[in-house]
């Protein structure tokens, strides 16, 4: 009898922790209008491409002067450059904007969240901006679609800047990078089909946010509550959680794997950035860069992890303007 009586209380405080537990876990959507009465404030405004995409955009600076586009990184937003972006010289017309499947764009019409797709929105937003010839900088993510786009279109780069970003060259590297960081694995589980996938995607603890953030940033004393409630909110925008969920679905490794050729095409001058204490993109994938883009230039930060422009937002001006300085 004792033992039955055991476990019984076993089981009762077990099923209610597993519900506590879920029950500060499951956020529902956040209504588009609320999150952009919060979040999109001057200068942030919406385009609509040809494609029915409504992009969040920032165009900023001098709007007759040389064009510089920022691309953010994976589960990131243009708001990852507001630390960045008035560092930048003025003289710059400084367009930024939300990929399909992130930030205030969140989901899109075509559900299209390919890396072919981010491709194409490039040059969409360049074409529906009347923008001719620019430097492109992307952090991370954005990182591969800048020197993918550079490659592609040189007639169209004045400048490549890549920060926080590498090369998998192979499945070799691809196993490396798997061995050293991994996925976590509700990004596992969302590559694959099952019951009640779309219902998973409902389960977004802030501690995501959060542990996301001190995974990319070095000095966790960065991480505010600020930082943490954004990125957190915006990812509750109504529709974001199932662009996320195709997303994932539409991914396989050998979209993870570089053309090494392409990237040996790369004629415009290119400065890469990264940070020494990188958790997400080791600096063997980074000499990619250096040994096969004739105009390499690299800066390491020391001390610095993931996200260079937040943590070091100085020096990355820094840097940045004295390489668009170079290219007059």
């Amino acid at each position: 009898m004792m033992l039955k009586s055991f476990l019984k209380w076993f089981f009762t405080i077990f099923f209610l922790l597993i519900f506590f537990l879920l029950y500060n876990s499951i956020y529902f959507d956040i209504p588009r209008d609320e999150i952009e009465n919060k979040y999109a404030k001057p200068p942030s405004d919406f385009i609509i491409l040809d494609d029915g995409s409504r992009i969040h955009y920032r165009d900023e600076g001098n709007p007759n002067g040389p064009t510089i586009f920022l691309l953010h990184g994976f589960t990131s937003s243009l708001f990852s450059f507001e630390k960045l972006t008035p560092l930048i010289n003025q003289e710059y017309r400084i367009i930024s904007f939300d990929f399909p499947g992130f930030g205030l764009t969140g989901a899109v019409p075509n559900r299209d969240y390919s890396f072919e797709a981010l491709l194409k929105t490039v040059k969409k937003m360049k074409n529906k901006l009347e923008v001719e010839n620019f430097t492109i900088l992307g952090h991370s993510m954005g990182g591969r679609v800048a020197w993918y786009y550079a490659a592609q279109n040189p007639n169209e780069i004045d400048g490549l800047i890549i920060i926080g970003s590498g090369v998998i060259a192979d499945n070799d590297d691809l196993k490396k990078v798997k061995e050293n960081t991994g996925d976590p694995i509700i990004f596992d589980l969302l590559r694959t089909d099952f019951p009640f996938k779309n219902q998973l995607l409902y389960i977004t603890p802030r501690f995501f946010a959060s542990q996301g953030a001190k995974t990319a940033i070095f000095d966790h004393t960065l991480v505010t509550d600020e930082l943490v409630t954004q990125y957190h909110e915006i990812a509750l925008l109504e529709g974001s959680r199932m662009a996320f969920g195709d997303m994932m679905s539409g991914i396989n490794d050998e979209d993870f794997l570089d053309d090494i050729d392409l990237l040996k095409s790369i004629e415009s001058p290119t400065l890469v950035i990264h940070g020494e204490k990188d958790n997400l993109v080791s600096l063997w994938s980074v000499d990619y860069f250096i040994k096969n883009i004739a105009q390499a230039e690299y800066k390491l930060y020391p001390n610095i992890g993931h996200f260079p422009v937040y943590e070091n937002p100085l020096q990355s001006a820094s840097d940045i303007n004295k390489f668009l300085l170079s290219l007059k």
